[in-house]
């Protein structure tokens, strides 16, 4: 059985979805408020990042260094997404990006 059309639309539909929903329609807005765009999405992507940190350190245990890196790298990617939606306000452009992107990290 091929699992991937499965694991795609889990991808779009859950992680990325409730994610994108919560870092950039809740979070990134709410922060633009206060600050402004820019500042939104640098402490937006910044939170994204940290709340992946728990997941990271399991998947590094014992490498602090690593995870803190890859959390770095998350951080990085959400400075992507977190710009797109600001210029789009598109939430479910976003929302795909960050779907297939995990998703491709799961092939």
């Amino acid at each position: 059985f091929n699992f991937q059309p499965l694991m795609f639309a889990y991808t779009i539909f859950f992680v990325a979805f409730i994610q994108e929903f919560l870092f950039r329609v809740v979070l990134q807005n709410a922060f633009e408020h206060r600050f402004g765009g820019k500042q939104a999405v640098i402490l937006a992507s910044l939170v994204f990042g940290v709340y992946h940190l728990p997941h990271l350190q399991s998947t590094y245990t014992g490498h602090s260094l690593n995870s803190l890196g890859a959390c770095l790298q998350i951080a990085v990617t959400g400075l992507g997404i977190g710009a797109c939606y600001l210029a789009t306000r598109n939430f479910w452009l976003v929302t795909l990006f960050h779907g297939v992107w995990d998703w491709k990290l799961w092939l």
